[in-house]
């Protein structure tokens, strides 16, 4: 019994070892379902996006306070991640991502760290489309949808004022003149589970494939980002930011408060003492990942089956 043990042991570790601590993904860029042209991927890497936190900017209220808000964001995908390294670029095509969720954050002076709220009021979504619009600021949540998922934790998320005020669009565009900002940055991890993988883009090994068909396996994207004031690197949202279902989440600027030689002030209390809108800009990558792993799985059912085996050995004894 002993030996049969420690050869059970060593059969799981070996069958365990050899396999893949991740699941395989491969992109078709064509969406036709097909392995020909299609290419490994771990994680997809975004280009400067932008988003808006509705009715996040408030006067103080003591030295430590909280307040809750809504976050939009939007983003065009810069290059795929390869499972092996290196990068794939996007041609012919665009990729784009609308997210959302409610957050409560914790403000001192100058500094502010937010927690994520009720995870299934959010939501993140990638669409594939043919027509490459969305470098103006438009058309973030059209064309054929590839991803659906939810936020299910927030890891870290802050953003901190320096204090310095600055130009609004400091891309030497000039969009928006007449709007300034408070200069500041800040980071967000993030975990989306995605609920939704297209198919006809997102082809799967078998095994894997079985498993999320059977519940047994889920798609996690690890989200992490950097945002920063001014818009540097990308334009700023002149009017709105896309949202679910073809919506937009008109952005109000004017009721930013206003001093020195600018008319609007990005990330400073209006003057009227009601909450006003924070737009930023936002740097962000995504790494795929799955929850549990495929060897979880695999190592799982394994120890069902010997647990089978021990029982039924019992019962004949």
């Amino acid at each position: 019994m002993k030996k049969l043990i420690a050869t059970l042991a060593v059969a799981l570790m070996v069958i365990a070892g050899s396999v893949s601590a991740h699941a395989s993904i491969f992109f078709d860029p064509t969406g036709t379902g097909s392995m020909d042209g299609a290419f490994e991927i771990s994680g997809l890497d975004w280009n400067v996006g932008a988003g808006v936190a509705v009715d996040s900017v408030i006067p103080a209220d003591g030295s430590t306070w909280t307040h809750n808000s809504y976050v939009y964001m939007q983003s065009l995908l810069s290059v795929f991640n390869l499972a092996g390294g290196g990068v794939q670029a996007v041609n012919g095509y665009e990729v784009t991502a609308i997210a959302g969720f409610e957050e409560v954050g914790t403000y001192t002076a100058n500094e502010v760290n937010f927690a994520l709220k009720n995870p299934d009021n959010s939501y993140f979504q990638a669409f594939w489309d043919a027509d490459s619009d969305a470098n103006v600021n438009t058309g973030y949540n059209d064309g054929t949808k590839i991803l659906d998922g939810i936020f299910t934790d927030v890891q870290k998320s802050d953003f901190e004022l320096t204090g310095n005020l600055v130009d609004f669009d400091s891309s030497g565009a000039d969009t928006m003149p007449g709007y300034g900002a408070m200069e500041g940055s800040g980071n967000t991890i993030a975990t989306i589970t995605l609920n939704y993988l297209n198919p006809f883009f997102f082809l799967l090994d078998q095994a894997t494939q079985d498993a999320l068909d059977a519940g047994s396996l889920y798609f996690t994207l690890t989200f992490k980002a950097g945002q920063s004031l001014p818009f540097e690197e990308a334009l700023p949202p002149t009017e709105s930011i896309d949202t679910k279902d073809g919506n937009v989440i008109e952005i109000d600027y004017e009721g930013l408060a206003g001093f020195g030689d600018y008319d609007h002030i990005v990330g400073a209390p209006n003057g009227d003492g009601s909450p006003g809108d924070f737009v930023f800009q936002i740097d962000g990558s995504s790494k795929f990942g799955t929850v549990p792993e495929p060897a979880t799985i695999l190592l799982s059912g394994l120890g069902l089956l010997v647990l089978g085996f021990f029982c039924r050995k019992n019962q004949v004894a």
